[in-house]
């Protein structure tokens, strides 16, 4: 099966992974060596170019930060969980799931995350889109990066203004400060949407395919926002 997402060695002409640091024909070398992914400088390429952040992800010999990013996303995961469930229930049937819970939500969404990437990666294989696991599981690991910022950032600031409300909603948040909440709400909302637009970005970085990456990038968001939906019924 031809190559479909390719890089020509410039020395020999042959056809390469896209992720290859040197030929396979020849040995020559097709890119500059990346050994570990730079933090910062990722974080500013997500703001500035994100294809180009995923590149560098892709590249890099060494996937650092994924299961740092993976935990607090599942933290952030099962916090958002928790406040759609309780927003949605009926006054008389507050949900106040303890957040020792937050552990095993958390191991919840990191094995769904770990599956779509095998699933993903093996779909892209046998359609010549040829990568490995870990870049896959790299990419959206990294594309839930403004979550987790928010997380660090926004968290402090939502228990201070609302305590235990803002996950239980005994009263709701709206209640109390509706216009704080609202723009809380409006921000989270935001953040969950570029994180979905950076999948998508992260799937063309993986198969250089527009469609592709925009069919794989909304049934990546499409399940992570039913998931958020049904987690509180794993609790």
């Amino acid at each position: 099966m031809n190559i479909k997402h390719r890089i020509i060695c410039q020395n020999c002409g042959a056809e390469n992974e896209y992720y290859k640091e040197t030929c396979s024909s020849c040995k020559a070398y097709l890119r500059g060596k990346v050994f570990n992914i730079d933090l910062w400088k990722i974080i500013w390429y997500l703001i500035e170019s994100p294809l180009k952040a995923f590149q560098e992800i892709i590249f890099s010999e060494h996937k650092n930060y994924i299961v740092f990013l993976l935990i607090a996303m599942g933290a952030k995961y099962f916090t958002n969980s928790l406040i759609i469930a309780n927003f949605l229930s009926p006054e008389n049937s507050i949900n106040e799931t303890p957040f020792i819970q937050v552990f095993p939500a958390a191991a919840i969404f990191i094995a769904t995350i770990l599956l779509i990437a095998y699933i993903s990666t093996k779909i892209f294989n046998m359609t010549g889109y040829k990568n490995k696991f870990k870049s896959v599981a790299a990419v959206l690991a990294y594309s839930f990066m403004p979550s987790v910022m928010i997380l660090f950032i926004l968290a402090p600031i939502e228990f201070a203004l609302f305590g235990e409300h803002w996950f239980y909603h005994n009263p709701s948040p709206l209640a109390l400060k509706h216009n704080a909440a609202m723009v809380l709400y409006g921000v989270e909302a935001v953040i969950y949407l570029w994180g979905c637009f950076l999948a998508i970005k992260g799937f063309y970085a993986l198969t250089g395919s527009k469609m592709l990456s925009i069919i794989f990038g909304l049934l990546f968001g499409i399940i992570l926002t039913v998931g958020m939906f049904l987690l509180p019924y794993a609790y």
